[in-house]
């Protein structure tokens, strides 16, 4: 794959790919350095194993770690990526994203409440980093503008044979066998980036039919009502 293909790639939304890749280089990299297993998971996987490369509606970058039991080394990653680049590390818990859909619903009658409490880990678990890149306000040094680039890494839990994630404000669970617990190494543009060797099992538990893209560019989220956030 050539070098330079990510250039030519594009987000629904205005996102500098080329920056995204170099944030997603520099995540993927710190995880290796400190031993974390993951792998590219929701629209980042649909992409890389079905478009080989972004799904250019997609409005974000997806990751998982592989074993739960990593996110406090994942903390030591986070501070390493921010050493490295210039960008914000938001830590989102259960609690705090049952709380923050609670507190929307008050206000805005359209959105649900399904879930008000979790069973497959402690509320206060990390259920999501979110690295946000910035830049700095040329009038205001102190002041850190959020750019439309983010990425998110993800933490699934084990309980009995299934895996527990919250998206959505919705429980969800698939079978461990979907995912297995073996990685491999693909080609994403420039970069090699770990997915499931399962993939075609995982998928199809996320998503079922994956296999053929909703052709819908106005929806910036194809699969909303499966989707992770």
């Amino acid at each position: 794959m050539s070098k330079d293909r990510y250039e030519e790639a594009e987000f629904k939304y205005e996102k500098n790919v080329k920056n995204g890749l170099k944030l997603l280089q520099i995540v993927t990299e710190a995880l290796d350095a400190y031993g974390v297993d993951y792998y590219l998971d929701y629209g980042t996987l649909l992409g890389a194993v079905r478009e080989k490369g972004f799904i250019e509606w997609d409005d974000d970058m997806d990751i998982t770690i592989l074993n739960h039991e990593d996110r406090g080394t994942l903390l030591k990653v986070l501070k390493m990526v921010e050493s490295l680049e210039k960008c914000t590390v938001k830590r989102i818990t259960f609690a705090r994203s049952i709380y923050q859909r609670m507190k929307k619903a008050r206000t805005d009658k359209s959105i649900e409440v399904y879930t008000k409490s979790i069973s497959f880990a402690s509320p206060t678990s990390l259920r999501v980093a979110k690295v946000n890149t910035y830049t700095v306000d040329p009038e205001n040094a102190a002041k850190k503008i959020q750019n439309p680039l983010v990425l998110d890494i993800f933490v699934k839990y084990p309980k009995d044979d299934k895996l527990f994630y919250m998206g959505r404000n919705q429980v969800k669970s698939f079978d461990k066998s979907a995912l297995g617990e073996e990685l491999i190494e693909i080609d994403f543009y420039h970069l090699k980036c770990k997915i499931p060797k399962n993939y075609d099992a995982y998928l199809t538990a996320i998503y079922g039919d994956w296999k053929e893209p909703i052709d819908d560019h106005d929806k910036p989220n194809m699969y909303e009502h499966l989707l992770h956030q």
